[in-house]
């Protein structure tokens, strides 16, 4: 008997005795179950012995062992691997008919005597059991880091074949897209098909994707005989950061500017932020605004604006006297000043008042305390806790904002030199931060500070030698490689130059510097500004000056800057017509940055409204002097036989005809008048052709014709300097002539004076600078219009000024 079948048997006979024993057990019990309760397993096993019980086993248990035992089995035929027993004799396996191959599905499998073959099919390489695609190139997939749903991003492709002279064929390209919509268009509204034929081209190829949907995202490139290529991108929800920054944002407007509430409505629109938070104040248009006037924009942004906000939650008392109690409940943080709001302030106690302090940070840090930052014998120099300054920025450590304890708002301005161009920038904007940061990183300041000091060569980690050896190079060469940043492989560059030749410091475009293009920029960090005498001087005038701003690239290749470059007529106007430069003569195509460009540069004074000099003026020495840009104006300029074009030049934000009467209110909440302050500030430099001989005492006759909106005690103060030296022309009161602006002027009307030059203290006439120096203090208003202006030589009625 087998082993098994005992256990079995002895086994089956144990249950049986069990059973047999409950039976007898339950039979002779009483009905009270108190007295005898029934025995569970373990009172049966612990309390009877099975041996001693005589038990019925079933008939499937016989006690007569040599009844169980299996039958016989027959002898197996053994056959070698490959074959199988089969009516007593071994006949073949065929391996290949099986239903599940042995080979690699990119092979092909033969069957042979006792065995088979696989082999890799043509295109596919290995053992035949396992074949992988013979590579004959690469893949490369790219795209931003982060976006936001809906945003419609560019998604490049890069095939590279090991076969390099072939470059025609095309190769079906299939992309994995994670669940978003694949376009042939920038706009996403061309479906295009996947998958797609690529070329190996020198030029990416790129299509569009977008994504309605949030969360972490992978992209893939395939083909079987290129190697494959993912990237990840994380999709936000409906704004950039997914935070709650919309509901923490004041949208700040001047009621008195034109087209302000406009932009303020459509800003808060695109942005999501609630219709509540809109905040109009009454202040001057323009550039300038007076301490009061600022204290009282103050109180109605807190008693009209935060109260409001705040609601039933608002102090009982709420106004500037309770700011601390407002700002302990307030949830907001950032103030979006919208076009409209004066930058620059004037008529304050403090020093440097003539420098005319920045508008907008004494208005945030006046939100966020109540001090009386006006009084008497203040300096206006104030103190906020900064979280975003220092090593901060470089550790992840930056906290949030909060006003009530960092006593300040986060302010930024929303504007450009007209509102179609405002909103188009709101636009601008919102599309690029959908598409995530793009392009290089270039600098002023020298490479190796402290990580706060240079964020961009951290980021990038640029610190091997390839992306710096050019800043010490020498000698020095401007424009070549070794002298260059060289963009192609380091996305980080700097003006920080250590070399003796080129000027460091200066604007990336500037010649001479280290950066003789600047390619694909998404970042700009500036230094402080440059005041070394006898050096270029850096202001920080946005890009120092046309010929430098036309070094600014979209990308490294060779291309007409300018529209009048093309040579072909169509080109030309194709170019005006794609054009977003507001003259339509930049060529977009050509002169740019990447988009969502962003940049900073370290200046005490505050940036100034957009407008435009008149060809061969230029304005104010620094930013530190008072000026009101001018605008070119076409139509009704003043004309003569030796003026005859149609322009002129307008400062202020008014018209002929129309009477500038703006109110605002000061901390009082009284009405204040408030016209717009203009203050001129232009002037022209002539280096003669040919030196004007001072013989004998001369006399020059300066004309300007002039427009203007008349204020009390009014005026315009000129100079003129000959020779680099004023004090060589008589009749002019200390030093400068002052054209009267205390009446409206609707129609050109002409200033001429006489000024007389003394052979005794002039022999020659070789220069001339002519400056309109016009200041807040001389009390223009409105708008002042300069046309015709002219420096006659009353011995030779000749113009020194053509």
């Amino acid at each position: 008997m087998s082993t098994l079948f005992m256990e079995f048997r002895r086994r089956t006979m144990r249950q049986a005795a069990y059973w047999a024993i409950l039976v007898l057990l339950y039979s002779g019990c009483s009905e009270s179950t108190t007295e005898n309760p029934p025995l569970d397993d373990a009172d049966v096993s612990n309390n009877m012995d099975v041996s001693d019980t005589t038990v019925a086993t079933p008939d499937l248990i016989q006690n007569d062992e040599s009844s169980s035992e299996l039958p016989p089995q027959e002898d197996t035929l053994e056959c070698a691997d490959g074959f199988v027993p089969q009516d007593s004799e071994c006949v073949d396996v065929d391996e290949c008919a099986a239903t599940e191959s042995p080979c690699d599905k990119n092979a092909s499998c033969s069957n042979s005597e006792g065995s088979f073959e696989c082999e890799c099919k043509t295109g596919y390489d290995g053992d035949g059991t396992t074949c992988s695609p013979i590579l004959l190139g690469a893949l490369s997939i790219s795209t931003v880091d982060v976006a936001i749903k809906g945003s419609c991003l560019a998604l490049t492709l890069i095939m590279t074949l090991d076969d390099t002279d072939d470059t025609e064929s095309l190769w079906p390209v299939e992309l994995t897209l994670d669940g978003g919509g694949l376009f042939s268009d920038a706009q996403c509204t061309e479906v295009a098909s996947n998958p797609i034929e690529m070329a190996a081209k020198q030029e990416p190829g790129v299509v569009f994707v977008r994504f309605d949907q949030s969360g972490t995202k992978t992209l893939a490139a395939s083909h079987l005989t290129l190697e494959d290529d993912s990237t990840e991108l994380t999709i936000h929800g409906s704004s950039y950061a997914d935070d709650t920054r919309p509901e923490r944002t004041l949208v700040l407007y001047n009621k008195n500017a034109d087209d302000a509430l406009e932009i303020a409505t459509y800003y808060a629109e695109k942005r999501g932020i609630p219709e509540k938070h809109l905040c109009g104040v009454l202040l001057p248009r323009g550039n300038f605004a007076f301490p009061q006037e600022m204290l009282g924009a103050r109180k109605t942004i807190v008693e009209e604006c935060f109260c409001t906000i705040l609601s039933d939650n608002a102090p009982a008392e709420c106004g500037v006297g309770s700011l601390t109690e407002i700002l302990a409940v307030l949830n907001l943080t950032h103030i979006a000043v919208i076009r409209g709001i004066p930058a620059r302030l004037y008529g304050t106690p403090w020093p440097q008042d003539n420098w005319d302090p920045g508008f907008d940070f004494n208005l945030s840090y006046l939100l966020a305390n109540n001090e009386d930052i006006f009084a008497d014998g203040t300096d206006g120099n104030l103190k906020i806790d900064f979280p975003y300054a220092g090593n901060q920025l470089c550790n992840n450590t930056l906290e949030t904002l909060k006003p009530s304890e960092h006593r300040y708002f986060a302010i930024s301005r929303i504007e450009a030199i007209t509102a179609t161009r405002t909103k188009a920038l709101i636009d601008q904007t919102l599309a690029a931060e959908g598409q995530g940061f793009q392009g290089n990183i270039v600098s002023e300041l020298p490479a190796g500070l402290a990580p706060a000091n240079n964020v961009g060569q951290y980021v990038t980690s640029t610190f091997n030698s390839e992306c710096l050896s050019y800043l010490s190079h020498t000698p020095f060469k401007h424009g070549e490689a070794e002298s260059s940043w060289p963009f192609e492989v380091c996305r980080f560059g700097t003006t920080g130059s250590t070399s003796d030749a080129p000027w460091p410091g200066m604007m990336p475009g500037f010649n001479p510097t280290t950066i003789p293009l600047a390619v694909n920029v998404g970042w700009f960090d500036g230094s402080d500004p440059r005041t070394q005498v006898g050096e270029p001087q850096n202001n920080h005038s946005a890009f120092y000056n046309y010929n430098t701003m036309l070094k600014w690239r979209k990308s490294g290749e060779n291309c007409p800057t300018e529209c009048d470059d093309f040579n072909d007529p169509a080109e030309e106007s194709a170019c005006r017509e794609n054009s977003t430069d507001y003259f339509k003569e930049i060529n977009s195509e050509c002169v740019g940055v990447a988009p969502g460009f962003m940049g900073q540069q370290l200046r005490s004074y505050p940036v100034q409204y957009y407008g435009f000099l008149p060809p061969g003026w230029f304005g104010g020495p620094s930013g530190a002097f008072e000026t009101t840009p001018a605008h070119i104006i076409q139509g009704g300029a003043f004309k003569n036989d030796t003026f005859s074009d149609d322009l002129f030049a307008r400062f202020g934000g008014g018209s002929p005809g129309i009477v500038n009467n703006d109110l605002c209110v000061d901390d009082s909440g009284a009405n204040v008048s408030c016209p717009e302050r203009v203050s001129v500030g232009i002037a022209r430099k002539i280096t003669l052709k040919s030196p004007i001989a001072v013989n004998a005492d001369k006399t020059l006759t300066l004309r300007v014709r002039y427009r203007n909106q008349g204020a009390t005690g009014a005026k315009l103060q000129v100079r003129i300097w000959l020779n680099n030296e004023n004090s060589d022309l008589k009749d002019m009161e200390n030093k400068a002539l002052y054209i009267p602006l205390q009446d409206s002027h609707d129609a050109w009307t002409l200033y001429e004076k006489s000024l007389s030059v003394s052979a005794a203290s002039l022999s020659e006439i070789t220069k001339i600078r002519l400056w309109f120096h016009g200041k807040v203090e001389h009390k223009a208003v409105g708008f002042v219009d300069l046309d015709g202006i002219e420096l006659v030589d009353q011995d030779t009625g000749a113009s020194l000024l053509a």
